[in-house]
């Protein structure tokens, strides 16, 4: 009986050892894991305020072309366009210094504020997209088929001309 006792001992030494290598090897890659998952996100932050300090100066841009577009037709005598171009140049410009001074984290926060605060607007702008996106698949669509049509790759038989095979199978 000893002998077994004897035995078992070892078997739970190199249990522990092999319990304790697994235990450090799976907290090493928990700890790594964690460290390329920061690291993601702190990248990923780095590219979104890079993006939408790009997007503030595209719409701060478009703003002073519209501005000057408003000029341009107030100069022509149509003040009521110019109002109207001279308004969407202010929004225009009003979206781009936000963009240019908000961090990532925030727009974020911002976006998902707005979402919660107009569920039937956000839902009613998703179903206006998901119709845009569909006439624009059949669109393509059609434009494949008359192209593979005319390229030959798939021509109407002539048996869906009407009266094509009329006479086909009698004899006169």
């Amino acid at each position: 009986m000893t002998e077994v006792a004897d035995k078992r001992q070892p078997d739970e030494g190199v249990r522990e050892r092999a319990t304790g290598a697994v235990e450090d090897a799976t907290s090493a890659a928990q700890d790594k894991a964690m460290e390329l998952r920061s690291k993601g996100a702190s990248q990923l932050r780095e590219q979104l305020d890079t993006r939408t300090t790009d997007v503030g100066r595209q719409a701060r841009s478009v703003a002073q072309a519209l501005r000057q577009s408003g000029q341009n037709l107030r100069g022509e005598g149509n003040a009521q366009a110019a109002s109207v171009t001279d308004n969407a140049a202010q929004r225009a410009e009003q979206l781009g210094e936000y963009l240019e001074r908000v961090e990532g984290d925030q727009l974020l926060r911002d976006a998902e504020r707005f979402a919660r605060q107009r569920p039937w607007l956000l839902a009613g702008v998703g179903l206006f997209a998901g119709l845009i996106a569909s006439r624009m698949m059949k669109a393509s669509s059609e434009q494949r088929y008359q192209a593979s049509s005319s390229d030959g790759a798939y021509t109407r038989s002539s048996t869906h001309e009407p009266g094509a095979q009329a006479g086909a199978g009698r004899s006169a």
